[in-house]
């Protein structure tokens, strides 16, 4: 398999967990204002994570990685039953601040690093293309937007797809 292939998978796993590690201020400060910052700090590592058997099939991590990296994935699970259901956006972002389980998530996130052998820093996400999508008036308009950038039928996503749905209902009425 092509050499920068390869370099481009683990790069990609390693910011996905480089931007779950880093701080609130890091977090807002790399990400785009348009972008719902507390869906595409999970979603970033989430996506990614998808890339952990084949870099554990090509020999980019071990068995102990990909088993840190798995436990980091059921985190984020157990983050988002933590958190409250009928948040607005605002309150999200304040959740991503200060709550206790988004703290314990970067903590575990900062552990993964650690058994990765990678020294925790600012990510880089230059390799993502974001793109302002059009208000979503319906929800069907949202439904469309982000099935055309995920697939909301697998984990991770489902769990994320409902919390950005019950977020857009609540913001409509």
């Amino acid at each position: 398999m092509d050499e920068r292939f390869l370099n481009w998978k683990y790069n990609k796993i390693v910011q996905g967990v480089q931007l779950l590690a880093a701080d609130y201020d890091t977090q807002i400060e790399v990400l785009p204002d348009f972008v719902h910052v507390p869906d595409e700090v999970v979603l970033e590592f989430g996506e990614s994570f998808h890339l952990a058997e084949s870099l554990l099939a090509d020999g980019l991590i071990d068995q102990i990685q990909y088993n840190e990296l798995y436990e980091l994935d059921q985190a984020i699970d157990k983050t988002f039953d933590e958190l409250p259901k009928d948040s607005d956006y605002p309150e999200m972002l304040e959740q991503l601040q200060y709550h206790t389980a988004w703290e314990e998530l970067r903590v575990k996130a900062r552990e993964t690093l650690t058994v990765m052998n990678v020294e925790q820093q600012k990510p880089d996400l230059d390799y993502n293309i974001y793109v302002s999508g059009p208000s979503h008036e319906t929800e069907q308009d949202l439904h469309t937007v982000y099935q055309g950038s995920l697939v909301i039928s697998q984990h991770p996503f489902k769990r994320i797809w409902n919390w950005v749905l019950s977020f857009w209902k609540k913001s409509r009425n």
